[in-house]
This record gives structure tokens, C-alpha cells and sequence, in this order.
């Protein structure tokens, strides 16, 4: 009691001024280490912390046991996890990248237990990650795992069961499970409890996102599946590995820059290119896209190396089929595509990375080549094989030399004050670390 009392009262006072730091804290319970109590403080930034899609509920209805609300939740309850057997130790210690890397891998079992729980079945429990990173792994006849699962207990109110199996095929079932997928598609999921397949079917009417009892995992291509509730996309995961996603930050990353490049594009232009980018970033076998104010006079340089057509509006649905064949897209910032299957030309580039692959390198070549006429804005979406995406070029963020210069004048004021305000420090040393 006394034990927790003192990590209620350590975290008041780490949080006394995360308003104006702009962080979110959190602390371990305290371990003994040669007569003193040691707490292990974990801080996030703030903005970041909050972009990520987060659950509510954290304990399950029937047992009571831990439930995670998030891949970070489950991450913070594993790297303490972690601290606190180092420091039983009574030696310092280094948290080596390696460990982060199980540390991440385990957090996403956890993570994994919040559908299993939707799902009532207890089979599924404990084997649900692992059966969602070895299913990806095989192929059927030549082709990739991709596919839908909706995890609810049967009976839920929003799933409609189309099909019904006589013989519920149990999730270990690797194979088995491989094969039924080649039936789902986005209209027609299979269906299960967390531990066995029972059907195949669709969600219905109005889902009530606060009962947290309906997920999604979506097998995109090989070893890659994610995990979604209420279309919010939860966790990623390639090659065993979970990750978060980049969510809102990565589209006001992606919408600040295109603002930049494309000064008169307007809010909606902004908005469905970023679209455009979500459903090429889907693409297994990796794409590139440029967006480009002279695409059409492009689309005719390089007709050559391109299949050229006739200048189309993009759709999500559209930019999943043509992304498919080897190339790069040609579209305009009003989302017309004038250019498929283009091969970037340009000369060799000092901004390349020989670490990289040759899409990523083209697209180097080819944006660097477009600066030499000041009348071109250009712009290259680079998605690699592995669902890693780029953006060529990656702007620094634009700070007016004026903002610095007066957070550094204010600081000067500062030193001077008898007894300056800690909150007026902080929000000067968070700005200037920012920049």
C-alpha cells in the first residue's frame, strides 16, 4: 500500500509540469536497490503520444486480468517489465537495441490478448499473434496471404454470418487458415471467436466503438498484417516485428510538405492526394508516385519509357490497380493521373543512399533533376517492399529566423530575472529543442 502510495505520489509530481513541457510521463512501481526505492521514469512527447489511436477499456469484463489499449500502453508495461529485472540485479545497466526490439515483439503479443478477449474463446488467447505472423508466411499456389478476419464472439450484434462451417477450423491451423483466406475479400471476411474460424461474413449497421468488442486483422501481403478497430489502425506488423503506424502525424507530415512544394494546391487537393498515398502504401510489391505541376508535359517527355493516357481523376481504388504493374504513377496536385508504368530518368545524384534500392535512388535522380528548372514542383512518393514509405525530398521544417533569434533574446531575459518562472524556461527550451 505504502509501496504504491509512493508511485501515485512520485508521477503527481514528474506530471506537475508536463503542461508546459508538452509531455506525457510515466513511472514504474518502485524496485529496492541498496536501500533505496528506484523508480524508472518513461516521458513521451505529447503530441506524438496523443496522434496514436488508443482504446478505453483496461480490464476485461470477465476475470478482471490486464487488458492494452494500445501497442505504446503494452510497450510501457514491457520496458518496465524490463527495467525492473535489471535493476534487481544491482548492477547498472544499458538497455541495448536488441532488447527494444523484444521488447516491441512481446508488446505486440500483449497488445493481441485486447481481440482475444473480444472474441471469448480461450484458445485464442495466447495464440492469436502468433498465428497472425505465420499465416502471412505461406503462400497458396504461388501467390501471397491476403485477406480479412473479423474477431467477435459469435452472435455479435454487427456481424452478419453468410457462411457457416459445419467444422469451426482452429486458428493454429496455419494451413488451413491460409487457404480459407483466398475466399475474403473487403466485402466478404472470414469470421472468428480468436481461437477458430466459425464462418465467413460481414460487419452490420451501426458499430458502437465503446464496447471495444469487434477487430479486424488484415493480411496486405507477405508477412505483413495489421490490426484495426473502428477502421482506426492499431498496430502494423511486418516480418514478426509490430510497429504503430504513422497516423495523423504522418498525414500533416505529408500534407505540410505538398503545402510547401505546391503553393496554391488547395485543402482538398491536399486531402485526397494523401488518400492516393494511403492506398499506394498498400501495394505489396512497392510503387512510386510523383506528383508533379508540369505531369502532363512530363507524360509527353517520357512517352517513350511511360504508358501514357488520357488525363483520369484518381480514386483509392484506382491507384491500388495501377500501382500494381512496375513503374511510377504521373499525377498532377489535382490528383489527374497522366502516366503510368513511367521509368524515371535524371542523372546521377549526390543525395542518393547506396543502402537503398533502386526505386528509392530513381526517385532521387529524377526529383533533383526537376530542380534545375525552377519552373517544375515535384514531389516522389517512394513506397519500398516492405511498406516503408518515403518521401523525396523530406523538407525540414520551415522555422522564420526571427522566431529563433527571439526565443533566444527571451531566454537572455530570462537569466537575468532574480527568480524567473520554471514554465517560461521550459516553453523556451521545448521550442528551441524543436527547431
Amino acid at each position: 500500500m505504502v509501496i504504491g502510495a509512493l508511485q501515485t505520489a512520485t508521477l503527481r509530481a514528474v506530471r506537475r509540469h508536463e503542461e508546459y513541457q508538452g509531455i506525457v510521463s510515466h513511472c514504474s512501481w518502485p524496485i529496492p536497490v541498496d536501500g533505496y526505492l528506484v523508480m524508472v521514469v518513461l516521458q513521451f512527447d505529447r503530441e506524438a503520444f496523443v496522434s496514436h489511436y488508443s482504446l478505453v477499456k483496461n480490464r476485461a469484463d470477465r476475470g478482471g486480468f490486464r487488458l492494452f489499449t494500445s501497442l505504446l500502453d503494452a510497450a510501457i508495461e514491457e520496458f518496465f517489465d524490463l527495467c525492473e529485472e535489471e535493476l534487481r540485479k544491482h548492477v547498472p545497466f544499458e538497455i541495448k537495441s536488441k532488447e527494444y526490439d523484444e521488447v516491441i515483439r512481446s508488446a505486440g503479443r500483449m497488445l493481441m490478448y485486447t481481440p482475444s478477449n473480444a472474441g471469448g474463446e480461450f484458445n485464442g488467447l495466447h495464440g492469436l499473434f502468433g498465428s497472425c505472423n505465420e499465416v502471412p508466411l505461406l503462400k497458396h499456389e504461388g501467390e501471397e496471404s491476403v485477406g480479412e478476419i473479423l474477431i467477435a464472439k459469435k452472435g455479435h450484434p454487427n456481424v452478419e454470418v453468410v457462411l457457416s462451417l459445419t467444422r469451426p477450423v482452429s486458428m493454429r491451423n496455419h494451413r488451413a487458415i491460409r487457404k480459407l483466406l483466398e475466399m475474403s475479400s473487403s466485402e466478404l471476411k472470414l469470421l472468428s471467436d480468436s481461437g477458430f474460424i466459425y464462418g465467413m461474413g460481414k460487419s452490420v449497421e451501426h458499430y458502437d466503438r465503446r464496447n471495444e468488442d469487434l477487430f479486424l486483422i488484415r493480411f496486405v501481403r507477405h508477412c505483413t498484417w495489421e490490426l484495426f478497430h473502428d477502421e482506426h489502425l492499431m498496430m502494423q506488423v511486418k516480418y514478426c516485428q509490430p510497429s504503430l503506424p504513422q497516423g495523423e502525424k504522418g498525414k500533416r507530415k505529408f500534407e505540410t510538405i505538398v503545402k510547401r512544394i505546391f503553393s496554391s494546391i488547395t485543402p482538398e487537393e491536399r486531402s485526397q492526394l494523401w488518400k492516393l498515398t494511403e492506398a499506394a502504401a498498400n501495394q505489396r510489391h512497392g510503387t512510386t508516385v510523383v506528383i508533379s505541376s508540369y505531369a502532363q508535359e512530363e507524360a509527353s517527355r517520357l512517352k517513350s519509357q511511360a504508358i501514357v493516357i488520357n488525363p483520369s481523376p484518381l480514386t483509392q481504388e484506382i491507384m491500388a490497380t495501377i500501382t500494381a504493374i512496375d513503374g511510377a504513377v504521373l499525377v498532377d496536385p489535382s490528383s489527374t493521373c497522366h502516366a503510368i508504368g513511367v521509368i524515371l530518368d535524371g542523372p546521377a545524384a549526390k543525395k542518393g543512399d547506396p543502402s537503398r534500392g533502386a526505386r528509392y535512388n530513381s526517385a532521387v535522380r529524377y526529383v533533383e533533376s526537376q530542380k534545375e528548372d525552377h519552373r517544375y514542383s515535384c514531389l516522389a512518393v517512394v513506397v519500398s517492399e516492405d511498406g516503408t514509405v518515403d518521401l523525396v525530398p523530406s523538407l525540414l521544417p520551415r522555422i522564420s529566423r526571427s522566431a529563433i533569434l527571439g526565443a533566444i533574446r527571451k531566454l537572455a531575459e530570462l537569466k537575468e530575472e532574480e527568480n524567473p518562472e520554471r514554465k517560461n524556461f521550459d516553453e523556451i527550451m521545448d521550442f528551441l529543442i524543436s527547431v
